[in-house]
Order: C-alpha cells, then sequence, then structure tokens
C-alpha cells in the first residue's frame, strides 16, 4: 500500500519538472520501484478525476506529465495571452514524412513532395520538433533528420508506434531514386543529376564518338594554312622572276651609252 503523503511528493514533482518524467525517473526520486512507481502515479491520477481538480495526468512521449484539464482552456486562455505558432501546410507534409520515414534524408525529402525542402527544414529545426540524428553511409555522407520528444509532447503521443498507419505506397518517391545533386526547375520538377549533365557534356564533345564531325573542324584550319603558303610561294616566284629583268635592263643602258 502506497503511503498516501507521497501523492503530493510525485505531484510536485511533476509540476516542477514540466516535461514529461519517465516512470523509472520517478522511481529513483522517490526510492520507490516500478510498480510502487506505476501504482502512486494511478492514485495521483485517480485523485483528478473529480470535477473540482483543474489538474490531470498525462502519458506522452514515454513518461508522466502533470497538466490542465483541456476543458479549462477558456479560463487559462484569460490569463496569458499565448501566440499560436502555425505550421504551413508545406511544413505539414514534410513533418509527416519525417516522422514516417525516420531516419530521412533531404533528397528523401525531396523525392517524395517534389520540391526542396531546405526553408521548411530549417524551420522544423528553429522549432525543435525535428533534430539531425546522424549521417548516412552514403557517398557525401548527408544528414538524417528525426523527429523530437517535442514532436511526441504538441501532437499528444506516448511513442511513434502511436502514428496512424499509412499506405507505403503515399510514401513512395514521386520519381526514381534521388541523388545528392539533383537538379529542380521553377516548379519543383526533378530536371537531372549532375551526373547525368556531365556525361550529356562528354558525349556532346568527344572528337571519338563523332569523326566526321571532328574532321569537319580541322578542316577549315587546314585550309587556311594552305593558302597562305601559297601566297607565300607566289610572292617569292614574283621577285625571282623580276629581279633578272631588271638587271638585263639596266645592262642594255650602259652599253649603248658613248664612249668619253
Amino acid at each position: 500500500m502506497i503511503e498516501t503523503h507521497l501523492l503530493g511528493h510525485l505531484e510536485a514533482l511533476l509540476f516542477a519538472a514540466g516535461e514529461p518524467m519517465p516512470l523509472d525517473k520517478i522511481g529513483a526520486v522517490l526510492e520507490l520501484n516500478e510498480a510502487e512507481t506505476a501504482e502512486l502515479v494511478e492514485a495521483l491520477k485517480t485523485s483528478y478525476a473529480g470535477e473540482a481538480r483543474g489538474l490531470r495526468i498525462r502519458k506522452v512521449a514515454g513518461g508522466i506529465q502533470l497538466t490542465t484539464k483541456p476543458e479549462l482552456f477558456t479560463t487559462i486562455q484569460k490569463l496569458v495571452a499565448q501566440q499560436e505558432i502555425k505550421l504551413s501546410n508545406a511544413a505539414m507534409e514534410t513533418l509527416a514524412i519525417i516522422a514516417f520515414k525516420q531516419p530521412v534524408t533531404r533528397s528523401e525529402m525531396e523525392a517524395i513532395r517534389g520540391v526542396k525542402v531546405d526553408g521548411v527544414v530549417n524551420t522544423l529545426l528553429d522549432l525543435g520538433l525535428i533534430a539531425e540524428a546522424g549521417r548516412k553511409d552514403v557517398i557525401g555522407r548527408p544528414i538524417l533528420y528525426g523527429t523530437t520528444d517535442l514532436f511526441l509532447v504538441t501532437f499528444g503521443l506516448d511513442s511513434l508506434h502511436d502514428l496512424p498507419e499509412i499506405p507505403e505506397e503515399i510514401l513512395s518517391a514521386k520519381t526514381e531514386e534521388v541523388q545528392e545533386g539533383v537538379l529542380f526547375n521553377g516548379d519543383g520538377e526533378i530536371l537531372s543529376s549532375d551526373t547525368e549533365t556531365k556525361q550529356e557534356v562528354t558525349e556532346t564533345t568527344d572528337p571519338a564518338s563523332s569523326p566526321t564531325e571532328a574532321t569537319e573542324a580541322v578542316a577549315p584550319v587546314e585550309t587556311q594554312a594552305t593558302v597562305d603558303a601559297q601566297e607565300k610561294i607566289d610572292t617569292q616566284e614574283t621577285t625571282d622572276l623580276t629581279g633578272p629583268a631588271e638587271d638585263t635592263e639596266e645592262k642594255n643602258k650602259k652599253e649603248n651609252q658613248p664612249e668619253s
């Protein structure tokens, strides 16, 4: 039988913690075993069942949390003007992909959604709903992402096993497996990867794959060189022919001059 004075200790402990506390941690603080701790939690939960109480015990994120009752929300709202953080449709879609496919990389998210997710992922990181979960053992070692305990608390889940079942085809990629470095157009459609682009450039510029084109490209250079050489030869021949003619004319003039 649990001593009733421990109910106050448990209540104070949960109130001070704020965040969900696992049963083993509660038991360690109160010096109780697992069975005694679970019995104490159930006793406190029962004491909150009456309408005269404004608190409740909630099992969430693998722990126990003390919260206000949902039906008293309007009263709490008058006390604190809380600014709501609303997630866009894009953020909700990306968060759902991470929750069901984690750990997952950005490229894998983009393969499913068909658009870039950099801005959305950064927003979810800032809100603390997701966190880095290591790196994938592939070329480039892209960062893996997964949900956090805050995600479970926000959506009222005890664990990821409480997520509803979704058919695998809904989460399957819209196109073939997307690698790092994939290119997207303005509408978010996949264009090509860097590897494909480099291959296309190589095929276009490879002389071996198109001998005729390579010959045609070189032909004008050889023709121009031939023309230049021919012009040089013609000039030399003209010089050789003109030289002797001028010498003969000068000799004739000297022969025709009268002797003094």
